[in-house]
């Protein structure tokens, strides 16, 4: 019964629609783009490729975005700091602060000090031969020897994060950043390799790259100073993306400023290093307290992603996957997301871009004239990085139920559908379950299975499928599934 995991398999991924970028709604400061001051209006002039207030000039941008950072409140609740002595007062110290919490979602929820030797379940590790990659006495150390020419290592985030109204932060040293020594050095965030910004040392210089659908922006910022620009961040504010340095993680000075990429609010963290050339001595480059004094994000609620599938466009939150492309159609239209496969074997749907919390939440969703074909599974899957997947839908007239754990044995159960048209997975904390109910006003939820999940939930992806098993299926065969009002009861 698995799907298996689309973001391990699928053969094609969204297609972020980057198009203009529009100014509307941004403050003043942030209004305009820029190349030269003669582009912008009265009493503005151009820095970092933004028009900003001729008052602020000295600071490069708005003062008010660089050295207050000052975020507005977004969450009713306050989630704890780490309780560390760089936690300030709201406006000091980075978006995101001891003031105003993140948004959920956010990439402050990434918190690592790099002193129990451990990637997972935080990361993946990667290396090439030359390399060395391993967490020591507080440090992410990577090493390079000799004896490659070019040879690099990095962790990556296994999760996704947003990078909207928050800041992603870590404190970088290398052994020689002398302008002879080829090493480098970076933290970037990115949603894959044409998707990418981050800051970087290479040969010595800091630069900045900002690559999005293919356009390549790299910038050179002078010669890396090892104590003035020991920390680095990437932070957002107001549609605006600002790369920083800081010598303690509280005063911050600007490199660039640019209009931040629609795909900030679901990518990856990356921090890494290596060598494009012959290295004449081994070199290492160090980073420590990762997001430390920002203040500690927390998943959303499942229950708060709605979608009516109105607009016409699979996108973000969603990331449209499919199997033996192009057998599969993936489309909004009519209020309704529809998914439609003309093979013999092959499965396509929606999943989340970035992960969830499904505990003491809940997701559901409108199946329309659901299909009570064999082998035609239409309906709910979940999962989370640490090898949990569970499954709610409809197959060949039936609710069936499928989950399946890292270490514990996997499940199976069904039940005859009826007239259920509604699909619900709700997590109480300890309890997950499968619910369903009819059309009418009067329809109760009916609860046929309910599970007990090792998983906290906390972070997981939710995704909506249709899936053709090939066993039966001798012909190539057309099938849809309809779904329509996702947490839209």
């Amino acid at each position: 019964m698995n799907f298996d995991e689309p973001r391990r398999w699928r053969v094609a991924t969204a297609v972020l629609a980057l198009g203009a970028l529009s100014s509307a709604g941004c403050p003043s400061s942030f209004a305009t783009r820029c190349t030269n001051t003669g582009e912008c209006p009265a009493n503005y002039i151009c820095r970092s490729e933004l028009c900003v207030p001729a008052s602020n000039a000295d600071g490069g941008i708005d003062a008010a975005a660089t050295d207050n950072h000052q975020a507005d409140a977004r969450q009713p609740d306050a989630p704890a700091t780490d309780g560390s002595a760089n936690d300030r007062a709201a406006g000091d110290g980075g978006a995101g602060d001891a003031g105003a919490p993140p948004p959920c979602g956010s990439v402050q929820i990434m918190r690592d000090t790099f002193d129990d030797g451990q990637d997972e379940p935080l990361w993946w590790r990667w290396s090439e031969a030359g390399s060395n990659i391993a967490e020591s006495n507080g440090s992410l150390t990577i090493q390079c020897d000799t004896s490659h020419a070019e040879s690099y290592a990095d962790y990556e985030s296994q999760l996704e994060y947003s990078l909207r109204e928050s800041a992603l932060r870590v404190e970088v040293s290398v052994s020689d950043a002398s302008s002879s020594v080829p090493g480098i050095a970076w933290l970037g965030f990115h949603r894959d390799d044409g998707n990418r910004f981050g800051i970087r040392l290479t040969g010595g210089l800091l630069t900045t790259y900002d690559h999005r659908a293919g356009s390549v922006d790299d910038r050179s910022h002078g010669q890396f100073d090892p104590a003035a620009q020991r920390w680095w961040q990437l932070r957002e504010a107001s549609d605006t993306l600002f790369f920083e340095t800081s010598a303690n993680a509280v005063d911050w000075s600007p490199l660039r400023a640019v209009f931040a990429p629609p795909f900030i609010d679901g990518a990856k963290v990356d921090i890494g290093a290596g060598h494009d050339d012959v290295l004449s001595a081994a070199w290492e480059a160090q980073f420590t307290n990762l997001n430390s004094g920002l203040r500690l994000g927390r998943w959303c609620p499942a229950a708060s992603l709605t979608d009516d599938f109105a607009n016409g466009t699979v996108g973000s939150p969603w990331e449209p996957w499919w199997e033996n492309d192009p057998a599969c159609l993936v489309q909004e239209s009519g209020s309704a997301l529809h998914l439609a496969v003309t093979d013999i074997a092959t499965r396509c749907g929606i999943e989340t871009q970035r992960p969830y919390a499904l505990n003491g939440s809940e997701v559901l969703v409108h199946v329309l004239a659901p299909s009570n074909q064999p082998t035609v599974t239409t309906g709910f899957y979940l999962y989370d990085e640490a090898g949990l997947w569970w499954e709610w839908t409809f197959l060949d007239g039936e609710l069936a139920v499928y989950g399946e754990e890292r270490g514990y044995a996997n499940y199976f159960d069904s039940t005859p559908a009826g007239s259920v048209s509604w699909l619900r997975l709700r997590h109480d904390g300890t309890t997950l379950y499968m619910e369903a109910r009819g059309d009418q006003p009067a329809d109760q939820w009916q609860t046929p299975f309910t599970r007990q999940p090792h998983s906290a939930l906390e972070a997981v992806y939710i995704g909506l499928a249709l899936y053709i098993r090939s066993p039966n299926l001798t012909s190539a065969t057309s099938h849809t599934a309809h779904f329509e009002r996702y947490n839209l009861p």
